[in-house]
């Protein structure tokens, strides 16, 4: 359990003291000087006009996704995570080109695709840690690129590769991330010991994160992007590492989350735990989306197939 730890009381102490109510930009406050913060869920109450004001921009890239996700209506600000004409280029090579993706609260998305598509430089461009060479990336509203302060506090991100500080124990690890999310040292134990206890990482807690196997720190990296109940989640190479329980365990978590309407894109190589888990998809070939289509249908392994092996017509909306 992680309440009255002998190793951390200092810590908790400390977070109890200086962190009360105090949000990741120091007072709580919009970090642009702003009175408008996110609603009790975490999604954006900035007035119609002010988005408007945003310039030709943000109102061209809304164009363009309305008319290809028509359903989506207007205002744009809802939640959620939206990637407009993304394009990337590494050199001579393109590895995106002219990307739209759309994650609506209470979906989960699978970006799926051979080694190469695209996945993980999608995922960095979503996250904020790459810039697209053009296009538009924003994360609850189009007042938030993900580089932004506000677009931090509504992601929660889980790498394919995670990094820690090895010295630090999986206890300490969490209540900084907690102190860095500004959450409560009271509400951060909380969702500690939620979290750790759900996925069976309670026995481990206290010891040198160095120590850990793949697996539990695999476990460790998603405690951390669930511990402040993210509105928009990225997942990246998600079943990786993880036994049949934890994936169980996981896979519950993810659908939870999913309930209370967060937006999550994952990316996989598990077809069958992409069609279980996710309710549409995006396929990506040499960087281009070949098909954007909801659940269901025809066998997603059959789809996958076909279309990362010839050079199909992009599908979109319906499905085959």
């Amino acid at each position: 359990m992680c309440q009255g730890r002998g190793s951390s009381p200092t810590l908790s102490g400390r977070l109890s003291r200086e962190r009360q109510d105090h949000s990741i930009s120091g007072e709580g406050g919009d970090p642009r000087g702003g009175t408008h913060r996110p609603d009790a869920r975490g999604l954006c109450s900035v007035p119609h006009q002010r988005r408007k004001e945003r310039g030709a921009t943000i109102l061209g890239a809304a164009a363009d996704l309305l008319l290809h996700y028509p359903n989506l209506g207007w205002p744009l600000c809802s939640g959620g995570l939206v990637l407009s004409g993304i394009t990337k280029r590494y050199g001579q090579r393109v590895a995106l080109s002219n990307l739209d993706l759309v994650v609506s609260p209470g979906e989960i998305h699978g970006l799926l695709g051979r080694n190469g598509a695209g996945k993980t430089t999608t995922v960095a461009i979503a996250t904020g840690l790459l810039a697209p060479d053009s296009g538009t990336v924003w994360v609850g509203s189009p007042d938030n690129p993900p580089q932004s302060i506000q677009a931090k506090r509504l992601l929660g991100f889980v790498p394919d590769t995670p990094v820690f500080f090895e010295r630090l124990s999986g206890y300490e690890f969490l209540a900084f991330v907690g102190s860095v999310r500004g959450m409560t040292a009271k509400d951060t134990e909380s969702a500690m010991r939620s979290l750790t206890e759900r996925l069976e990482l309670e026995r481990w807690i206290d010891d040198p994160i160095q120590t850990y196997s793949l697996g539990t720190r695999q476990k460790l990296s998603i405690v951390a992007a669930l511990l402040h109940g993210p509105s928009v989640l990225v997942y990246d190479e998600f079943g990786e590492s993880l036994d049949a329980v934890a994936l169980a365990e996981v896979r519950g978590a993810l659908k939870d989350l999913r309930d209370r309407g967060a937006a999550i894109l994952l990316t996989t190589h598990i077809l069958s735990l992409a069609e279980d888990l996710c309710d549409g998809f995006t396929i990506l070939k040499e960087g281009t989306a070949v098909a954007q289509r909801p659940a269901g249908g025809e066998a997603l392994e059959d789809v996958f197939l076909r279309l990362t092996s010839s050079s199909p017509d992009t599908e979109r909306g319906a499905g085959p």
